[in-house]
Order: structure tokens, then sequence, then C-alpha cells
């Protein structure tokens, strides 16, 4: 039993300065997120150092001569005239008037006119089928439909 004892005893010491070994190390544990970090940041230099390196193609050739002197690069095809495309105007639409049907007219130079469309009575400043009317006499009514004059005869 004592050889049994013994060897607990002397496995529990390897164990406990294992352990102990392993905290007192310098933080080896925290070098691979040292080498991460450190690898992010050259790679995030290079690309800005590529990025804002890469500057537009002056217009002027090698040369020092405007582009339209120089003689055209043979790799590249001819260009092509593009034709523009003919979009006739656009018109205005033009509405056709109601079809209205005078029916009668009341006449009045004291009291006021009154006039009898499509059997409804109305008077001038009154609209009939979107046409208002304008003026009322004793055989004329006046209306005005989006610009157009309508004239209805009794």
């Amino acid at each position: 039993m004592s050889i049994i004892n013994d060897a607990l005893k002397k496995a529990d010491k390897s164990v406990f300065t294992a352990k102990a070994a392993i905290k007192n190390r310098p933080a080896e544990k925290y070098h691979f997120y040292i080498l991460i970090s450190v690898l992010g940041i050259v790679s995030v230099s290079v690309l800005l150092y590529v990025l804002l390196r890469a500057r537009p193609v002056p217009a002027s050739g090698a040369a020092g001569m405007p582009l339209a002197a120089q003689p055209p690069s043979p790799s590249l095809p001819p260009p092509v005239a593009v034709q523009p495309e003919l979009v006739p105007p656009v018109q205005p639409e033009i509405k056709q008037p109601p079809s209205l049907t005078l029916n009668g007219i009341f006449f009045s130079e004291d009291k006021g006119s009154w006039a009898l469309i499509d059997n409804t009575i109305v008077r001038a400043g009154d609209t009939v089928k979107g046409a208002a009317l304008v003026n009322i006499t004793e055989n004329e009514v006046v209306l005005s439909y989006e610009g157009q004059e309508i004239k209805l005869k009794n």
C-alpha cells in the first residue's frame, strides 16, 4: 500500500508543480493575439498605401501631346458613332368638350338670367360637366371648358 500511496503523492506533487509552472509563465497565451493584431495592422496599412497611391491618368499622352493628336491605339477597335434616337415632341392632350344640350333660357335683365342645360338649372358662374357658364343672352349661352369657348343656341 505504501507503494501506491507514494505514487499518488508523487503524482499529486507533479500535477501541482505543472500548474504552478503554467501560472508563472510570461504571457505566452497572448502571443497569438499579438501576432494577429500585428498582421491586421500591416494589411490595413498596405491596403491604404495602395488605394492612396493610385492616381487618375492625366489627359495628355506620354509625350505631353493631347490625346486627340496621338495616333489611335492598334489594340482598340475604332470608335463607333452613335446616332441619337429621335423622339417626337409630346403634344398636350386636347380634351373634347362635353356634349351639352340647351333645353331653355329664362332671360331677365333685372332679376338675373337662368338656363336649363341637360335638364339642370344653372346661372352665370355655375359649372355643368366641367364647363363653366360665362354668359347668358336671350338666344345663346356661352360656356368655357379648359380655355375653349362653347356656344349653345336656343
